[in-house]
């Protein structure tokens, strides 16, 4: 290529390059994250292991800038066998991209036509735009007919020869599919998940509480061919299975899942927190033992991923990996989880609540600068200090409303402290009307736009003045254990009486005939045995387990038979 014509192509680059910097914002906020050349390259490397005898057909299938079709270039080059190949050929043959933003569109094609030194418009069939969700089948299923819903939607025909990618599928599929694609948690992005679910593709896999890469995953399994490969990097936070459940189930039987790569916490992308994963998978049937690999805990994704730093490897056994509801990505330990698994449900022998929901407890920060108002950082709405109490001035009937308030700092393992707070108990049955507690309703009248903003208040189904969700009285009044929700280990303590606690605590309230086991089974819950099987099904955050009342409900705790302990 010329000189003028090498030129003309690195100015593309640059503009498209500068658009889409320019977009950059907006697109983080809409959960789409540029992935790091070290990771592409590595993922790449992992996914295209040695020489194919055909070019492969290679999809990224929410291409952003292009860098894992760079990575994948570079990597084709590499392995090809063909000394004289031309690059641009090679290109247009194997490397495939799809993205819904045009100009994220234009800055791949740019990247590309830079690596092989061709026009980017001389691969508009290979990256186009589009939506990797939505077909042109369903239009009216998912815009109505609108013509500037569909323009916003950009449907795409995968299957088209013209628009599509209708040679490739034709010729059985793609041979591999990689890519970060784009994370929406259902909280913000509901509609754009139900857009999707409004067409026949996204019924099938459509879940509450899912998140909108789950559809990619399941997308990539229709588009791969038989024994084609899919490489991505993901969050993590669905290996617990909470609304995974149909993608969960299509790793196990749709798929040989070969290796999972734990990222958790360290750092990624820039901006980002949260804890990561890469999954590497084949369209085959289910067989062999998973490798897990982690990045340990005083090294670098990069130096990892690069090779001068190691990983923490083992395998596992399917029913090891695929145990309960999620991923269990610990370290094997024998037939012990599997063991625990035939005791008795922690579930069987009483009821497990969340905490209140007051909605505000007090002021916090986030809060004082969405919504400004006269009121300071700390300072108690539902939940007070008992200074703050005592400057109310309540009459008796007032302080009728008023509970003992556990904050978390009060709990512990084995520890339940005096109540550090107090609490403006106001329900449906304590306070129906808030005439008759002038002082109460003056103190939370200087609130009013908070409690006033919350879901439940806006439908008419909660007073300003009461606690957004309560929860049934009888929680709170009888002997129970409370437990910790995020905890580096469990840490349970137990509750003689009245005991009232915030959202971030969960309690176990035993059956009528079962409060006496609440000593043995704050021992069992709070053991190194138990300790263990939570980490194998317990959501990790951080550094700490997530003991949801999902994974307390599962939780194993004896040989106990719960008729015969009620007898």
């Amino acid at each position: 290529m010329d000189t003028a014509k090498c030129g003309s192509v690195g100015s593309m680059a640059t503009s498209a390059a500068e658009g889409l910097s320019a977009d950059l914002h907006k697109r983080k906020a809409d959960g789409i994250f540029y992935t790091p050349r070290f990771l592409t390259d590595f993922m790449v490397r992992l996914a295209l292991e040695k020489p194919t005898r055909e070019p492969p057909a290679i999809l990224d299938p929410a291409c952003g800038e292009g860098v894992f079709l760079v990575s994948a270039f570079r990597r084709l080059l590499e392995l090809t066998r063909d000394a004289q190949a031309d690059p641009a050929r090679l290109l247009r043959q194997s490397l495939f991209g799809l993205d819904l933003d045009p100009r994220a569109v234009e800055s791949t094609r740019a990247a590309l036509a830079a690596e092989a030194t061709c026009d980017p418009r001389s691969l508009a069939a290979n990256v186009r735009c589009g939506n990797a969700l939505v077909d042109r089948n369903h239009d009216h299923a998912t815009a109505g007919g609108d013509p500037g819903r569909l323009a916003k939607l950009r449907p795409f025909d995968w299957g088209d020869f013209d628009s599509g990618f209708g040679a490739v599928l034709a010729r059985g599929g793609f041979d591999l599919i990689l890519g970060n694609p784009p994370y929406r948690r259902e909280r913000g992005y509901k509609a754009q998940l139900d857009e999707v679910a409004s067409s026949d593709f996204g019924r099938r896999f459509r879940r509450p509480r899912m998140d909108l890469w789950y559809f990619f995953l399941h997308r990539s399994l229709e588009l791969l061919r038989p024994g084609g490969r899919l490489c991505f990097v993901v969050s993590s936070y669905w290996t617990s299975g909470a609304g995974a459940g149909a993608l969960i189930g299509a790793l196990k039987t749709q798929c040989r899942l070969e290796e999972i790569i734990l990222l958790d916490a360290h750092k990624v992308f820039d901006g980002v927190q949260g804890q990561h994963l890469i999954l590497l998978l084949t369209k085959a049937e289910p067989r062999g033992r998973i490798l897990v690999r982690r990045v340990p805990k005083h090294s670098t994704v990069q130096a990892c991923l690069e090779g001068s730093a190691s990983f923490v490897a083992y395998h596992k056994e399917p029913r090891e990996l695929f145990a309960g509801r999620g991923l269990d990505l610990e370290v094997p330990s024998g037939l012990l989880i599997e063991r625990l698994s035939r005791f008795t449900p922690l579930e069987q022998l009483g009821v497990i609540r969340q905490g209140i929901a007051e909605n505000p407890a007090e002021v916090n920060r986030r809060t004082l600068e969405r919504c400004g108002g006269p009121w300071s950082v700390g300072e108690g709405v539902f939940s007070l200090r008992p200074a703050e109490l005592e400057s109310l001035g309540l009459s008796p009937e007032e302080s009728k409303l008023v509970r003992c308030y556990h904050d978390l700092g009060d709990l512990g393992r084995y520890r339940l402290a005096s109540a550090s707070r107090r609490l403006l108990y106001l329900t449906e049955e304590t306070c129906p009307e808030i005439a008759a507690f002038p002082r109460i309703e003056a103190h939370l009248a200087r609130f009013r736009p908070l409690t006033e903003a919350r879901r439940e208040t806006r439908l008419g189904r909660r007073a300003w003045w009461q606690l957004h969700w309560p929860r049934e009285p009888w929680l709170w009044e009888r002997d129970k254990l409370v437990v910790l929700q995020m905890a580096r280990r469990p840490s349970f303590a137990l509750a003689r009486g009245a005991a009232y606690v915030p959202f971030s605590v969960n309690v176990f309230v035993p059956n009528p005939g079962h409060a006496e086991l609440l000593p043995f089974l704050l021992g069992v819950l709070n053991s190194r045995l138990l300790w263990k099987w939570f980490r194998h099904h317990a959501k990790r955050r951080g550094v700490g387990l997530d003991l949801g009342c999902g994974v307390l409900r599962e939780a194993p705790v004896a040989g106990l038979d719960p008729e015969a302990s009620a007898a």
